[in-house]
């Protein structure tokens, strides 16, 4: 899977999966997701497409794992490749991580090596609790969304 990045604006982006040919999975933060829910739906229902639209935003969860140890740090609970031949930027792809299906992206907003993990609202827990346990050995940190937007500036 290929991702396609969308930018609504200064502070709204969008990124739309393409899964192998069984539809779209978009992923939008804050004001944009509402905003690119509205008007998909509004395409849709003008072009008379034949198609559906579904939120999942209460059944996924999204931890964000960034910096210049976090493959090291996912390759610690995961037997996918996420070498960069294997796992190029910009790319997803669904893998087994610490016993569970996740959406890997690899993306960065902070300039350093990052992906973000998409993952089924019943397996958050236990993922976040084996990516603390391992991540003791890697520094692992908690930090809030929003210092994305700080880190983002200084690099």
């Amino acid at each position: 899977m290929y991702i396609y990045k969308i930018e609504l604006c200064s502070k709204n982006v969008v990124y739309i999966c393409f899964c192998a040919g069984f539809g779209f999975y978009v992923a939008a933060g804050g004001a944009a997701a509402q905003q690119s829910l509205t008007h998909i739906s509004q395409v849709i229902q003008n072009e008379k497409f034949r198609v559906s639209i579904s939120d999942v935003t209460e059944k996924v969860g999204l931890l964000s794992i960034q910096g210049p140890k976090s493959r090291d740090l996912l390759q610690s609970l995961t037997d996918a490749d996420l070498s960069n031949e294997n796992f190029p930027f910009s790319t997803s792809k669904i893998i087994s991580f610490a016993g569970h299906q996740v959406l890997a992206i690899r993306l960065s907003f902070v300039g350093e090596l990052g992906w973000e993990l998409h993952i089924p609202y019943e397996s958050c827990v236990p993922i976040y609790k084996a990516l603390m346990q391992k991540g003791k050995n890697y520094g692992i940190l908690n930090a809030g969304y929003r210092a994305i937007d700080s880190l983002s500036l200084e690099k």
